[in-house]
């Protein structure tokens, strides 16, 4: 059977165990830091339990796996959350409320809470039971001359033909009395039994909460289901998505990977243009007059020259192929194409 512990919150009967109200924890003045030596003292009372508990399974899938999209553009993935409810079990522990008070001058250091159940079948050897452990190590440390209870939940399997106690340790990075003295190492139990009827009740219902910033409260079996979009290129590559169920911390994992994708584009380009010359043409020749009798010839030489004297460029055409190439793997819907 799978052991689990839990930290609650100080309640009246824990309180009433250290002789009253604890005092308040100090929110100004000294650093814990590099405090002087302090001594506590502690005190420790347990409660056998018979919970009824109602194991959970729980699963995520999402309705796609991978996503191809091109550069740009988004789509959307449908998450599927489901859990299921077994039948109840009755499962034996203990509530151990540890009181602690620091007599000294200064604030305590690294407190440490350290309790387990240990049994004895024959009332004379104590013997640790494998698992049934749970370790504190509050976040607020215990101001001078102030006190605070601690209660503390061990689940475990009963042993035939045993007795029980719990066997609790409370350390501190600052203690400045005898070790010997110290009522916190190896001396603080407190003996309980094994109640025969249900004392409690553990995750009938419970909350769930998603990575992606859902939760929900099952009372029973059942799924959930909700959209998450993807956008290329912000979210190219995996991305996982992680539902808790908070009482047991059951985790679920769904992961969709998205590939991006972009159009391969080439383009060839040739420009042409009709050019017009200007053309410049003049004649002479050797002889600009002749006085010649009747029917007597003579020879006249004539030159023409002709030359160029510019040109104008027309009609400029550029022409080319665009060429587009789709590495991906589903069609690509062109909406159009401009040239610039």
């Amino acid at each position: 059977m799978t052991k689990r512990w839990f930290l609650l919150v100080p309640l009246a009967a824990a309180l009433a165990a250290c002789g009253g109200e604890p005092t308040a924890l100090l929110n100004s003045g000294p650093s814990f830091n590099q405090q002087g030596p302090t001594e506590v003292s502690a005190s420790s009372s347990a409660e056998g339990q018979l919970i009824e508990t109602f194991p959970w399974t729980i699963e995520k899938t999402a309705d796609r796996d991978i996503v191809q999209l091109f550069d740009g553009d988004v789509a959307a993935a449908r998450f599927t959350v489901t859990l299921v409810r077994g039948e109840s079990v009755n499962e034996s522990g203990v509530a151990d409320t540890v009181c602690v008070e620091n007599k000294g001058e200064f604030p305590t250091e690294a407190l440490v809470i350290t309790d387990k159940v240990q049994f004895s079948t024959d009332n004379a050897i104590w013997q640790d039971l494998d698992g049934a452990t749970a370790d504190l190590a509050p976040e607020e440390q215990i101001p001078a001359d102030g006190s605070q209870c601690y209660a503390l939940q061990i689940l475990f399997d009963p042993q035939a033909e045993a007795v029980y106690r719990t066997f609790a340790q409370v350390t501190i990075g600052n203690f400045g009395g005898d070790p010997d003295s110290f009522p916190g190492v190896d001396s603080l139990t407190a003996d309980f039994e094994l109640p025969d009827t249900l004392t409690g009740e553990a995750d009938r219902t419970v909350n769930v909460e998603d990575s992606a910033g859902e939760s929900w409260l099952f009372e029973d079996s059942g799924s959930e289901t909700y959209d998450a979009t993807f956008a290329c290129g912000a979210d190219a590559g995996d991305n996982d998505n992680v539902v808790t169920i908070v009482e047991t911390g059951q985790t679920a994992e769904a992961r969709v990977t998205v590939e991006c994708y972009a159009l391969d584009v080439a383009k060839t380009v040739e420009t042409e243009f009709t050019r017009t010359y200007k053309w410049e043409i003049a004649k002479s020749s050797d002889t600009t007059s002749l006085i010649l009798p009747r029917g007597f010839p003579w020879d006249v030489d004539y030159a023409v020259s002709v030359n160029t004297t510019g040109y104008t460029d027309g009609d400029v055409k550029v022409s080319g192929v665009i060429t587009i190439g789709n590495p991906a793997p589903m069609a690509a819907q062109l909406l159009g194409v401009v040239d610039l």
